[in-house]
């Protein structure tokens, strides 16, 4: 695992962690941060289509359940089934 790796798998749990918590501040903020994150990571190292279209699907999900202030459903979305999908070095 290189550096960025480590880093982007972090703030995943810390996001995860925020939103399970109840800081939603400290969530919402990471979530933001993540997600840029991941289009320059994904930009560093593109991802077959097959996994962009899981990743879209997965995202669009994320958003419901922010709007839903599902947050423990977020924080599993995040911790279970994003991180699975990110690149591995």
């Amino acid at each position: 695992m290189n550096d960025s790796e480590i880093r982007v798998d972090a703030l995943l749990h810390q996001v995860a962690s925020h939103f399970r918590l109840g800081m939603q501040g400290a969530a919402a903020e990471g979530l933001v941060q993540l997600i840029d994150r991941l289009l320059m990571e994904l930009q560093n190292a593109p991802l077959p289509p097959l996994r962009i279209n899981e990743l879209s699907a997965l995202l669009g999900e994320v958003l419901a359940a922010q709007q839903r202030h599902d947050h423990l459903y977020l924080a599993d979305l995040l911790q279970y089934r994003l991180a699975p999908l990110l690149p591995r070095g």
